[in-house]
């Protein structure tokens, strides 16, 4: 598996899609809602992204995908495993960068613990 390689993290499975958007936990920040479901693979997490057309163009929806999958791609090894995330924008997202994305996503992850550790981030 390649260090920075993303696809291996991409949820796949419908069923598990859908589990999870009725029975995971949910969180919300600022621009975002975040589903969270406990797997028993522990080997690794999984990341599902869900937009719709009310978040903007398709520019704008797949450049905010582009920045959630970087997160989370830079920080696989301190993100808790056996666990599925789905990320979805609200309709009023204002993410302009990596940094916005980053910013609120540490501050949510660490309020809830789903980091594993206190590893600086790869930034």
């Amino acid at each position: 598996m390649k260090k920075f390689a993303f696809s291996d993290l991409r949820l796949k499975n419908s069923s598990l899609f859908s589990t999870t958007l009725k029975k995971g936990r949910r969180f919300e920040s600022p621009n975002f809602l975040i589903y969270v479901l406990s797997i028993a693979d522990n080997s690794a997490f999984k990341i599902g992204l869900l937009t719709n057309k009310e978040v903007g163009t398709a520019f704008r929806r797949n450049r905010i995908k582009r920045l959630v999958r970087e997160f989370f791609r830079l920080n696989r090894e301190r993100i808790i495993k056996g666990v599925v995330f789905l990320i979805k924008p609200k309709s009023k997202c204002k993410v302009e960068d990596y940094k916005d994305v980053r910013e609120e996503f540490e501050k949510l992850f660490y309020k809830k613990n789903l980091f594993s550790d206190d590893r600086p981030a790869m930034d």
